[in-house]
């Protein structure tokens, strides 16, 4: 539960604050996690914007909140909610497409390039 809690604060912080800031002839532009996909957006990159958004953001918030609602109940030894089998089938499922690291990994490698 602390985990999952504590993962939702720094997936809030990630969104909010820029990860990626370059800076070239004294001008400068930061970019956020949202950003990335809007930007792939407005340079006609359509499907590759979905896949950002729902890889890095969607998914990733939906696995935490998903965790949160299983083990919420469980904190105070109360019985499951009602669709509890649902959402931890879903969630055993979706969790292999949860791919924020393998961006930042991606991210990390291309600056090292540049």
């Amino acid at each position: 539960m602390a985990f999952a809690i504590s993962a939702l604060i720094f997936i809030i912080v990630a969104h909010v604050f820029p990860f990626l800031t370059f800076e070239a002839q004294g001008q400068s532009l930061q970019m956020s996690l949202l950003q990335s996909a809007w930007i792939l957006m407005v340079y006609d990159q359509a499907l590759l914007a979905l896949s950002v958004l729902l890889f890095i953001v969607i998914i990733p918030v939906s696995i935490c909140l998903n965790l949160v609602y299983l083990l919420f109940p469980m904190l105070f030894l109360r019985a499951l909610p009602p669709a509890a089998t649902f959402f931890s089938r879903w969630l055993f499922r979706i969790k292999a497409w949860s791919m924020a690291e393998v961006f930042l990994a991606g991210v990390l490698v291309s600056l090292t390039k540049i």
